[in-house]
This record gives structure tokens, C-alpha cells and sequence, in this order.
């Protein structure tokens, strides 16, 4: 037992001694490899590479374009000499085409430029416009022209070329300048027809006449829809292309003393009298206004004035108004007309027999008097009056002669 005991505890200082030898390593981690650097450049390549590509393929179209223009203009050239003979026309169509085919043979052609065929009987002029090249975004497979293609290109250019002259006749008529409401005198048409389709433009210029019946007719819609500014608004543009038409200023003065406006409406019908010192209706129409405002020493003022050929209506009020605010010259010398313009109206002869009266003309007044009672006109009262006006002036003539 002692022997196995000394092997036990030999075993154990062995291992005890090896586990006091062991220490401690420290291990660095593994370095891992970064992936995005070589994403980055070699995306980066890559576009640069792309970016070559298409800027080599636009200048590879680029040249085709320019040889193309050139082409197009040596043939251009060639057709405006007018070549002499058919056999001339055919070569130069032939020169074109065998240059074409060159360059096809070394570059592919873009399906979107037009193809030149020579053909013996056709010479045909390409202008820049049609022949302009289209930059391809894209790589474009070489297109392969049928002779259908062929045919419906050279007929569509020669309807083309068939077609300019007239479009250019179109584009040389001379523009027609607008003309303003308020320079036309008169009404003019200018008539402009195109050759090609026989379309027709006509500019017609109105006269001031027209201007204003046009915008009377709108004056007269708002007055329907009982629109009063409205109104006010087209009778004044109406009044400013024809100021002279009494008229339309009768009624916007009308319309401003119906809005209360009095003063507007006097100015209004004042202005026009300026205008037409001769006329008649504007002096009425501001005396009656101004009668309504109880002015009748204002009214008369207007109607003093006496036009060459004045009319009843203006002689009666005028004669009115002067008796009424006792102005018997002017109204002696209106009623006097007025017997002269209308005999057979009894009130004219009432008239005059009271201002013969006023003015001690008692022999003129008598029979004035007289007349008045043989003619129309005169109601009873009138009647009455003008019988006790006979008693008392035979009365006064029997008291003078027996004095």
C-alpha cells in the first residue's frame, strides 16, 4: 500500500508541476479582407468604360452625319447647274450612289438617313432638311432598303420639291397691320387668299358708328338684366366714339340723374350743348331736368337761345318758362312765333293776348283775346277767363272814351 501511495503522490507533484509550467498565449485575431474598395473601382471602371463607348459611337455618327451633308450638298450643287441631257442627270445620280455604297461597305448606315438609288429618269434635289441625321441613342442594325422603299421615297420628294414653290408664294403676302377702333375712318375689307388650300382672311374695320351701335346694343342687354352700371359703362364707350349723338347722351344723362347722380347729368347734357350750340333736344332735355328740380329761372337759361328753324315744342316751353318768371320780352316774342307756326291753337293766341296785356297793348290784347275763344285748344276755365278778361278790357276802352 505504501508503494502505491509514494506512485500516487509522485503522479501527482508530476502533474502539478506541469500545470504550474503552462502560460498564458495571447492570439491576435485574423485580419479579414475588405471587399468594398474593389467594389467601388471596379464599378467605377466600369462606367468609364461605358462612357468611352458611347462617346466613340456618337463620334463615329457625327462623321457619317457630316459626310452625309456633304454628300447632300455636292448633289444639291450639281442639280442647281441644271445638267443638259438625261445622260448628265443619271451620272451624277450614279457619282452619289457609288459614294454611298462606299461608305456602307465601311460603315453600317443608321436605319432613320434615307437611301439614294440612281434610277435614269428621275434627278431629284435632297434638301438639308430632309436629309438632317437623327443622333442614335442606341446601336442601330444596318437597314436593308426594298425597292417599294425605294420608289415611295423618290415619289415623296418629288412631291415635295413640287409643293415648295407654292408654300413659298404662301409665305410672301404681306402681313395686314391691325388697325386701332379709333383711327378708322371708314369701313375697309382686306382680303388675303393662299393659293395652295384657298383659304380666305378677311379683316374688316369698323367706324366709330359701329363701335358705338355695338356697344349700345350691350347697354341696352344690362339695362334688360337691369345691369345699371353695366350700362353706364357701354353708353359711356358708346359716347366717346361718337360724342355728337345726343342721343346716347340724353339717356347716360338720364341714367345718372336716375341714380341721384344730378350733377353728372347736367354736366353730361351742358358738354353736348357745347358740341351743338344749334341743337334743340339737349337744350330741352336740361331744362326739363332742372324743372324737376324746381329751378325754373335755371331752365329758362338754356332756352333763351333761339336756333334758325326752332320747333313748337321748343317755343312753347320756352314761352312758358319766360311768362312764368316774368320775362316779357322773350315771352311776347316766342308766342308771337308761335301764332305765326300754328294759328289755328287757341292757348298760343291765350298767350299772347296776356303779354299784349302786360304791355298796355289793350286794342291787340282784345283780339287776341277773340281769337283765342274761336279756337281749339282752350278748356272752360280758360274760356271763363278769357270772357272776363274781354268785360273788363271793353270796360277800360268805354271808361277812356267817355273821359
Amino acid at each position: 500500500m505504501s508503494t502505491i501511495n509514494d506512485a500516487l503522490s509522485k503522479l501527482t507533484e508530476k502533474d502539478n508541476s506541469a500545470t504550474s509550467q503552462i502560460e498564458r498565449i495571447e492570439v491576435k485575431p485574423i485580419r479579414q479582407f475588405k471587399i468594398w474598395p474593389w467594389t467601388v473601382g471596379v464599378s467605377s471602371l466600369l462606367l468609364a468604360v461605358g462612357g468611352w463607348a458611347f462617346v466613340a459611337s456618337q463620334n463615329e455618327s457625327g462623321n457619317h452625319s457630316q459626310a452625309t451633308n456633304k454628300t447632300v450638298q455636292a448633289v444639291e450643287h450639281q442639280a442647281t447647274e441644271k445638267p443638259e441631257s438625261a445622260e448628265e442627270k443619271t451620272k451624277i445620280v450614279a457619282n452619289v450612289t457609288s459614294e454611298k455604297t462606299a461608305e456602307g461597305t465601311a460603315k453600317p448606315m443608321p436605319a432613320s438617313s434615307p437611301t439614294i438609288v440612281a434610277t435614269p429618269d428621275v434627278a431629284t434635289v435632297y434638301t438639308a432638311k430632309e436629309v438632317a441625321p437623327i443622333q442614335p441613342k442606341k446601336a442601330v442594325k444596318p437597314h436593308v432598303v426594298s425597292p417599294k422603299e425605294t420608289a415611295k421615297q423618290t415619289k415623296a420628294t418629288q412631291t415635295a420639291s413640287a409643293v415648295k414653290p407654292a408654300q413659298s408664294q404662301a409665305t410672301q403676302v404681306p402681313p395686314v397691320q391691325a388697325i386701332t377702333p379709333a383711327v378708322a375712318p371708314a369701313t375697309k375689307k382686306t382680303t388675303i387668299t393662299t393659293p395652295t388650300d384657298g383659304f380666305v382672311i378677311e379683316h374688316v374695320e369698323l367706324t366709330h358708328r359701329q363701335l358705338a351701335d355695338k356697344a349700345i346694343e350691350e347697354a341696352q342687354k344690362a339695362l334688360d338684366a337691369n345691369n345699371i352700371k353695366g350700362a353706364l359703362k357701354e353708353y359711356s364707350a358708346a359716347l366717346r366714339y361718337v360724342p355728337t349723338d345726343e342721343v346716347v347722351r340724353q339717356k347716360l344723362a338720364a341714367l345718372y340723374y336716375g341714380r341721384g347722380d344730378a350733377r353728372k347729368a347736367f354736366e353730361l347734357l351742358q358738354q353736348g350743348i357745347q358740341l351743338n350750340k344749334s341743337g334743340e333736344n339737349l337744350r330741352l332735355a336740361l331744362a326739363k331736368l332742372l324743372l324737376k328740380e324746381d329751378r325754373a329761372e335755371a331752365a329758362l337759361v338754356p332756352l333763351v337761345y333761339l336756333p334758325a328753324n326752332p320747333t313748337t315744342p321748343y317755343l312753347s316751353l320756352r314761352a312758358a318758362l319766360a311768362q312764368k318768371n316774368n320775362q316779357d320780352a322773350v315771352a311776347l316774342e316766342t308766342y308771337q312765333m308761335l301764332v305765326t307756326q300754328d294759328s289755328s291753337n287757341g292757348r298760343w293766341w291765350l298767350g299772347l293776348a296776356i303779354q299784349q296785356e302786360r304791355n298796355l297793348d289793350m286794342k291787340s290784347a282784345s283780339k287776341s283775346y277773340q281769337n283765342a275763344l274761336t279756337r281749339v285748344g282752350i278748356s272752360k276755365s280758360s274760356q271763363k277767363f278769357i270772357r272776363e278778361r274781354l268785360k273788363l278790357l271793353s270796360s277800360l276802352e268805354g271808361g277812356s272814351s267817355a273821359n
